[in-house]
């Protein structure tokens, strides 16, 4: 067995590794039905050198493998993989070339340097190699956003660099290869330096959404750090890192906000490249920021980079009586913007965007963002470097004096960026309709999926953390986000409050938040203390409990490796903290001493009834939840105390929430889960389907919760909101009710998915409405998983070792085909139906997998590599 697509799962870049990296691989067809029996993992240099050897290991695992090591700064290796099968057979493969970051002790924690200003600036350094050059690596970072340039040339296509962390408590740095952009003779260095969220400004009225909302600057000056490293072809190798020989220009970018707007005087650009050494006296000196704020730790960035996916060329649409150009760019969608104009120097433009308009109606922007651009007087295209804008039509406005010649524009591009995670998943189906709704959340996932998975590229641009469970099963079956997800995850251990800290809501009701809290958005770039009545946005179980779900979600799609552990203080701290809110529910809310719930949160938020948000219910089940899995994690490391402990805990909240919401239906006769405190008998579709999917009926009576929650359904409609939609979908695909899933996202009028392609939306809205306030939020878009898992019937609990596969068409589709590039390898289903309403199946899973399909009422075991048809 041949190794192949051998690769360092937890980074999606080749640059910047330094220690306890994860090796994965795969198998071609040529190796169906065989097994893996042992393998060896080596880490070498290209020169022969070995820096890592496991030895034999005798297992048939072929991803998670965590090897604990350190590496020298800046060297390059590559993993080769030894596999022996069953029959004592050996062959090895490598991967393809790797580059370690910055050694840990080298790290320049302090060799931040800057203008001494919060505003944007050049740093310069002007090199000459001294020997002919073999290798240069270049890492670097920034307090916000950067660019940077070699010799006046960018080192790779990823757009707006610079990681959203918690810039106290970690920055990350990227590591580029630059040995081409390195010339003989002199040579310059360069990084510019943006705001992004590390020291947020506004001017001019200017639209900045957290600023009032308990947002606080890191810090008031801007800040750069590089560690470049030339190896030359004798051996030897130089370093360059900043310091105070470094040089300061003004930058032609005179004002940037993260939220969409930035200015730029073109008369300000030069070809600074290209300054000679006298030129170069003449600039300032760089300043250590030794006086600023405490930094976090440098650490690599191991997540896909910002890019541009798509460049779509903006057709004019109207043009307005003071001389207002407005744009269709024909999609909603996170965007650089390229202006070509040509004008005179000292001419003014302006740029905004709209996710709405109408030909004949006023254009009206969603947020007081805009960008500005002075102009040379020279042909130029105008480029924000710092930010990003979202929406569909852009409007140009003119500032010229009066009677003075508008500037003309050449063109218009808008250039959609995003996350440059890998594809990983197509489904197709008979019913183009599934097409349309499939392009509509995909949209709306790759504009949010920027440095963090955000909640809409326009007006919040926040970590929110619900959809990163609620999502990541629709997300990871059409991407590969295994780097990106460890970020947010460590992200929400950065933004867990610590011991000491507290804070308490100033709106209805009393909460405190306190040590162990995970709150809502993370990074912390705000801070929602306000619960107006309808509960707190800084304290939602849902949100918090991302940290311990999107992990498990991550698990089943990637396998379970040691990394989890890491976790495990993050996550019992947490549910700690939960669990004392949990038992202080009488005492906050005025009820009956020995009640207890959680409902501080938002219930099932977004749902289309507001009314039956059902609070207790919803919250109190993620609590249930909660505590299995954190008692599921301390087994699995260890932890044997707190895990009887959390099990326990679990028991006795699963007792008292049957007792207290468990009901047998007045007409009906079935049980069924009522809202708390409800005079309505009504059998809510999220009351039912949550607590089916978390476990907590019992088992004599889960049949005839199944027939109330199907009782619910029986309009063909949803009626949900974020939390419990997927629930509702697993729940009907569970009970093979596919027809009824097909009729919900097919309606006519909302809730449906369908409706807002007919109203020509181009990506999912916020809310189940015509009028939402966002029109690019992918929170509600759980539907792409019962399109993978449902209709094609694929799924894991182990990260593609072992494979199900379970078709279940809806009538209505004649046939449905998917492909998944797993962790393992590729899974391939086809599915259509027979006379009779039988299906026929064709599958295929990876080599050295196992799986089983089920259909038309049997069972096949399957073996990895070989294609089935199975009618």
């Amino acid at each position: 067995m041949r190794p192949i697509d051998i690769k360092i799962q937890n980074t999606a870049v080749r640059e910047g590794i330094v220690e306890a990296l994860v090796i994965c691989w795969k198998f071609s067809e040529r190796d169906a039905g065989k097994r893996q029996a042992a393998c060896r993992i080596l880490l070498k240099r290209p020169d022969g050198g070995c820096l890592y050897d496991t030895g034999t290991l005798e297992t048939g695992k072929q991803n998670g493998h965590r090897l604990e090591l350190s590496f020298q700064t800046h060297i390059r290796f590559f993993a080769e993989v030894e596999i022996t099968d069953t029959e004592g057979k050996t062959e090895s493969g490598r991967s393809e070339i790797y580059v370690s970051g910055i050694a840990p002790e080298k790290t320049p924690e302090k060799n931040w340097i800057g203008n001494g200003t919060g505003d944007p600036f050049y740093a310069l350094r002007f090199l000459e190699p001294g020997k002919k050059l073999k290798n240069a690596y270049c890492s670097a970072a920034a307090t916000g956003q950067y660019e940077l340039r070699i010799n006046g040339k960018l080192p790779d296509d990823s757009v707006l660099n610079g990681s959203w962390t918690d810039f106290h408590k970690r920055i990350h740095y990227r590591t580029f290869e630059v040995t081409a952009l390195l010339k003989e003779g002199r040579n310059c260095l360069s990084m510019e330096a943006g705001n992004g969220w590390y020291y947020g400004k506004c001017k001019d009225g200017r639209y900045f959404y957290t600023m009032d909302k308990g947002y606080e600057a890191f810090g008031d000056k801007l800040g750069v750090n590089v560690f470049l490293t030339l190896e030359y072809e004798d051996g030897t190798r130089e370093e360059v890192v900043t310091d105070e020989s470094w040089r300061i220009l003004e930058s032609p970018v005179t004002y940037t906000n993260i939220y969409g707007s930035e200015d730029f005087d073109s008369r300000k650009e030069n070809t600074y490249w290209l300054f000679s050494p006298e030129e170069e006296e003449k600039l300032a000196k760089a300043a250590f920021l030794e006086d600023g704020p405490k930094l976090g730790t440098l650490e690599p960035m191991l997540y896909a980079p910002v890019k541009v996916i798509r460049a779509y060329e903006g057709k004019l649409a109207a043009e307005e009586a003071d001389g207002s150009r407005i744009y269709d760019l024909g999609q909603n969608m996170a965007f650089l913007f390229e202006l070509r104009v040509k004008g005179t120097c000292g001419q003014k433009l302006r740029l905004q965007c709209a996710e709405n308009w109408k030909a004949g109606e006023s254009f009206h922007p969603m947020t007081n963002s805009w960008c500005e651009e002075t102009l040379s007087g020279e042909t130029e295209c105008f480029a924000p470097k710092f930010t990003y804008l979202a929406g569909r039509y852009v409007k140009v406005e003119f500032l010229q004096e009066a009677g003075e010649e508008k500037p003309e524009v050449l063109y218009l591009r808008g250039c959609q960026i995003s996350s440059s995670v890998e594809r990983t998943g197509e489904f197709y189906c008979s019913d183009v309709r599934y097409a349309e709704i499939q392009n509509l959340i995909e949209n709306s996932i790759r504009n949010n999926l920027q440095h963090v998975h955000t909640d809409c590229p326009t007006a919040e641009r926040l970590g929110w953390q619900e959809p990163n469970h609620l999502m990541a099963p629709s997300i990871m079956y059409t991407y590969d986000v295994e780097p990106f997800w460890e970020k947010i995850e460590w992200d929400q251990c950065d933004s867990q409050y610590p011991k000491g800290e507290k804070d308490v809501d100033h709106g209805a009701f009393p909460h405190t938040y306190e040590a162990g809290l995970l709150p809502s958005i993370a990074p912390r770039y705000a801070r929602f203390l306000v619960d107006g009545g309808d509960g707190s946005f800084w304290d939602i179980i849902p949100w918090g409990s991302s940290l311990v779900m999107g992990l498990k979600e991550r698990e089943r799609f990637y396998g379970e490796k040691k990394d989890a552990g890491d976790f495990y203080e993050f996550i019992r701290k947490y549910t700690d903290y939960q669990y004392e809110k949990y038992l202080s529910y009488a005492s906050v809310y005025g009820k009956k001493e020995g009640v207890c719930f959680l409902r501080q949160g938002l219930g099932d938020w977004g749902t289309w009834r507001k009314e039956d948000n059902s609070r207790e219910n919803i919250e109190t089940a993620y609590f249930y939840r909660n505590l299995l899995l954190t008692a599921e994690l301390a087994g699995r490391t260890g932890r044997k105390t707190d895990q009887k402990k959390y099990e326990i805990l679990a028991e006795d909240c699963k007792e008292q929430y049957n007792n207290l919401l468990l009901k047998k239906h007045p007409v009906t006769g079935e049980w069924y889960y009522q809202s708390w405190e409800s005079d309505d008998d009504g059998i809510i579709q999220g009351n039912q389907a949550v607590p089916l999917q978390f476990g907590l009926v019992p088992e004599d009576k889960k049949a005839s919760v199944e027939k109330s929650f199907l009782e619910s359904v029986k309009e063909h409609r949803f009626l949900a909101g974020e939390i419990a939609l997927p629930y509702i979908f697993r729940t009907l695909g569970e009970l093979g009710e596919m027809d009824i899933v097909h009729d919900m996202i097919l309606q006519k009028e909302h809730p449906s998915y369908y409706r807002f392609v007919e109203k020509g939306e181009t990506c999912l809205p916020e809310f189940w409405s015509d009028e939402a306030r966002s029109r690019d939020h992918d929170m509600m878009g759980s539907i792409l998983e019962w399109f993978y898992r449902y209709v094609a019937g694929i799924s894991s609990e182990d990260g593609y070792s072992s494979i199900r596969i379970e078709p279940r068409l809806p009538k209505a589709l004649d046939w449905a085909e998917c492909r998944y590039q797993s962790l393992t390898g590729l899974v391939e289903v086809s599915v259509r139906r027979k006379e009779g309403g039988r299906l026929e199946v064709s599958c295929r899973i990876p080599a050295n997998t196992v799986g089983t399909l089920e259909v038309n009422g049997k069972a096949v075991v399957l073996t990895g590599g070989i294609t089935y048809r199975v009618s």
